[in-house]
């Protein structure tokens, strides 16, 4: 196994411990409510880092990686949540949902640091 294969294998599970910080951090925020700066914090990287490369870095990564390392890259220029949901789930997601969902948690976050912080 080549070091380009490694980097995309290692890169695609740092893409999935992300997910479950944003996805779960967001529950956490909820029992604890003094986590919700960091979750907004964290939703606001990742919206403004989609919004910059109109896609997730970490998937423009993955697929550079998983290109030099001779597999199939899977630039379909779907996010990685879509892409995987639909792969290894057969669960389709809309274009755009994502961004929607993340978006949407974001504002979230942010009233509930106000209330947090601002009683």
């Amino acid at each position: 196994m080549n070091i380009y294969r490694i980097a995309a294998y290692a890169v695609f599970w740092l893409h999935w411990a992300w997910t479950v910080v944003l996805f779960g951090g967001f529950f956490v925020q909820w029992a604890s409510p003094q986590y919700a700066p960091v979750e907004a914090i964290a939703l606001a990287f990742t919206l403004a880092s989609q919004a910059r490369w109109k896609r997730c870095p970490l998937t423009i990564f993955e697929d550079a990686l998983r290109a030099k390392g001779g597999m199939r890259a899977e630039a379909t220029g779907d996010s990685f949540i879509r892409r995987n949901f639909e792969k290894w789930l057969g669960i389709r997601i809309r274009r755009g949902a994502v961004a929607a969902t993340l978006t949407g948690m974001f504002f979230v976050s942010t009233a509930l640091s106000c209330f947090a912080f601002f009683p």
